[in-house]
């Protein structure tokens, strides 16, 4: 019987592949629409028991440091951030909820970022909006 974690990720090799962003989203689908919280810790996320059920290779230093820097970029593009209150806890971000329903949550995230450049304040005040409101 397959596991949980085993069902909604790829196997260790292939996770160790991914590049940060792509397994981050992952991580983030795994805190919302699998009920996860537990990975709301940046901690947890870098412990061996947390994900023992996906094998040996799963409880690696190099698997942890990959998971632990998927998670950063979470936290760097502020799709996660600490709860109030709780130094080891994040939660999810109003964005973070924002990119997880977007069809291309990647794109939408990449496209952010492109329009964060030097924008004169009179259009950069709009288009940032209207961007952002999905117009």
């Amino acid at each position: 019987m397959t596991s949980f974690l085993a069902s909604q990720l790829p196997p260790p090799a292939e996770i160790l592949e991914l590049p940060e962003d792509e397994l981050g989203l992952c991580l983030l689908r795994l805190i919302v629409e699998h009920g996860q919280g537990h990975l709301s810790s940046r901690n947890n996320v870098g412990i061996p028991s947390t994900w023992d059920e996906l094998g040996e290779e799963a409880t690696t230093d190099e698997f942890l440091q990959v998971m632990v820097e998927a998670w950063d970029w979470l936290r760097f593009q502020r799709l996660v951030a600490p709860r109030p209150g709780a130094d080891a806890w994040d939660f999810v971000t109003r964005r973070g909820y924002r990119v997880l329903s977007a069809a291309d949550g990647l794109a939408l995230v990449r496209a952010e970022a492109r329009l964060d450049v030097d924008l004169h304040r009179f259009i950069a005040r709009r288009v940032r909006r209207q961007f952002v409101l999905g117009e």
